[in-house]
């Protein structure tokens, strides 16, 4: 059985190139006599996206830039506490929080960790796939985000709900979805433009908008659902679980 501290060490040397962002730097470094009243510093500077390499400082660089979902206390699940989403130009990125105990008891015992990213894009909840209170998603990437208790790419498939079963648009491998975790979090990017062009070509094209909705659900190694997020309880969803999150693009 693998070590918990093998295991987040193989997650912490994950980086891939494609979901990189670089933080900005000024061209010309002035004095600090030279500099104008509305200039940052470098420290002061905020990224321009995410870098995916299971390092997680630049995501609370973010701050409230980053829509933040946490686990309703009344879901009946605990493993996941919560999200945060924020794009850019290229990606659409994720941050996940998993408990610590729940997550160390399943690295211990060397299981996967499927998980399914869901977006509904066409605005409407009479369509695409249903389990839970409004959660008609129209595409979805699954895969696993650890392989027998390591952080896996997350480069997995991507489908399509068409006529009530899944048409795979992606293969894995294509890169629409890249993800490296360490301890207990967990970071991925999604290719906008490879969802919108593979979106496109379906036969029933639901490209993303500027708005749309989406949502996580996590499994455990034998996919027995372990977190639906968001999970907010409303009137008509009372035990607050299985709702999508309406997210607008930022410019």
């Amino acid at each position: 059985m693998k070590k918990l501290f093998a295991f987040i060490a193989l997650g912490a040397m994950i980086c891939f190139a494609s979901c990189q962002k670089p933080v900005s730097q000024k061209q010309n470094e002035k004095t600090p006599d030279e500099k104008t009243p509305d200039e940052k510093t470098p420290e002061e500077e905020t990224p321009s996206g995410i870098t995916i390499d299971g390092s997680f400082e630049d995501w609370e660089a973010l701050g409230d830039k980053a829509v933040k979902v946490r686990n309703n206390p009344n879901s009946p699940y605990e493993a996941v506490k919560e999200f945060r989403i924020y794009n850019d130009a290229e990606f659409i990125y994720y941050y996940i929080a998993y408990d610590k105990d729940y997550l160390k008891e399943l690295v211990e015992a060397e299981n996967d960790l499927p998980m399914r990213l869901n977006f509904n894009t066409d605005g409407e909840f009479t369509s695409g796939y249903e389990k839970y209170f409004q959660e008609c998603y129209d595409f979805m990437i699954e895969g696993a985000i650890a392989d027998a208790g390591v952080w896996s790419t997350f480069d997995a498939p991507f489908y399509q709900r068409i006529n009530n079963a899944w048409d795979k648009r992606l293969e894995e491998g294509s890169g629409l979805a890249l993800g490296a975790g360490k301890g207990n979090e967990y970071e991925v990017c999604v290719n906008i433009e490879m969802f919108n062009d593979a979106a496109k070509t379906s036969a029933d094209p639901k490209p993303m908008g500027k708005t749309f909705q989406t949502g996580l659900t996590f499994y455990d190694g034998g996919w027995s659902t372990i977190a639906v997020l968001p999970n907010a309880s409303t009137d008509d969803n009372p035990e607050g679980w299985g709702s999508l999150l309406e997210y607008t693009l930022a410019d």
